[in-house]
């Protein structure tokens, strides 16, 4: 994937952050956990987000960094989640 892709890419998955989507996508992975754990990780919705897309192992905490403002924002506007830093 290029970069000018890449960086339409995040611009649509910025744009796409609401707290709607988000708490679906922390729903879908909360129920693939096998450990009963409750929490999911930022960096892991992010993975999720972009699995599709054709990227090295590298391209992935430069596309966190961009995503995270709007996934904390999305997060602070949901009654459900909460964004904790730290793992």
């Amino acid at each position: 994937m290029g970069s000018d892709d890449l960086e339409q890419c995040m611009a649509l998955l910025e744009g796409d952050l609401t707290p709607l989507y988000v708490e679906r996508v922390v729903h879908e992975l909360l129920q693939q956990r096998k450990d009963g754990g409750s929490g999911v990780g930022a960096f892991r919705v992010v993975v999720h987000l972009v699995r599709d897309l054709a990227l090295r192992d590298a391209d992935l905490m430069p596309i966190y960094y961009r995503l995270k403002p709007a996934l904390r924002a999305a997060v602070e506007q949901s009654l459900f989640l909460w964004f904790l830093e730290g793992g």
